[in-house]
């Protein structure tokens, strides 16, 4: 996972929330909206693996 697709993705978060503050309204087709989130959530999960945030320490 680079930085710079991470950046992109949260690029593209903040353009959607951008829009919707100017307009009021959600246009992003369902489709690409799932991919994104789809691909947000694979990322958070490999950063939590990553830093073995649920390993348990006996």
């Amino acid at each position: 996972m680079s930085h710079q697709f991470v950046d992109g993705m949260v690029g593209e978060f903040t353009d959607i929330n951008r829009g919707m503050e100017k307009t009021g309204t959600f246009t992003m087709k369902r489709k690409k909206l799932f991919q994104l989130v789809g691909k947000a959530n694979s990322n958070l999960a490999n950063v939590i693996l990553k830093l073995g945030l649920f390993e348990r320490y006996y």
